[in-house]
């Protein structure tokens, strides 16, 4: 369970889904998109370590922390259908 918490300041955090070489998707959020793909690419977190390398594919505009959280569930909601690629689209845009 994520640990609830409030951002220093409204716009801190990004929707991010990278992608692996298998097609297999892992959404998330962060304050530092870059960071965690590094992180994950590490092997530093147990589920994403199994299937790395990863490459980001795409990551939404700045949001308030629970706007990010609402896009992620939507997101995950959604698995790996063409309900994600178009929230993704080819601009970074989301739709909440």
């Amino acid at each position: 369970m994520r640990e609830k918490r409030e951002p220093q300041k409204e716009g801190d955090f990004r929707v991010y889904v990278m992608i692996n070489r298998g097609n297999r998707r892992f959404v998330d959020i962060s304050e530092d998109v870059e960071g965690d793909v590094r992180m994950h690419n590490a092997g530093k977190q147990k589920w994403t370590a199994r299937f790395k390398p990863w490459k980001l594919e795409w990551k939404s505009d700045l949001l308030g922390y629970n706007k990010a959280i609402k896009l992620e569930k939507k997101i995950k909601g959604m698995k790996s259908g063409p309900g994600v690629l178009a929230i993704m689209g080819e601009s970074g845009e989301y739709m909440l």
